[in-house]
């Protein structure tokens, strides 16, 4: 990765600034490890999958967004 391999001479965070990238990300991905954030995002596209599935593909956005509603998942339209 180019950031291991130029941290020494530059250092994580000004190759990350230089890049655009937040110093964060990086370590984040250094480590294999997920944000929560993105570990319930990921838990509510499986629930949003499943109740569009279990209603033939046929349910648009809105309702879909009731049906989690009713099945009291805290999500915005």
């Amino acid at each position: 990765m180019f950031v291991d391999e130029h941290r020494e001479s530059f250092g994580v965070e000004r190759i990350c600034q230089t890049l655009e990238v937040s110093a964060s990300a990086y370590y984040e991905r250094r480590t294999g490890r997920h944000s929560a954030l993105r570990l319930e995002d990921e838990r509510l596209l499986a629930e949003i999958k499943l109740v569009h599935a279990g209603n033939y593909e046929a349910y648009g956005s809105r309702r879909t967004w009731k049906e989690l509603l009713r099945r009291d998942e805290t999500v915005a339209r």
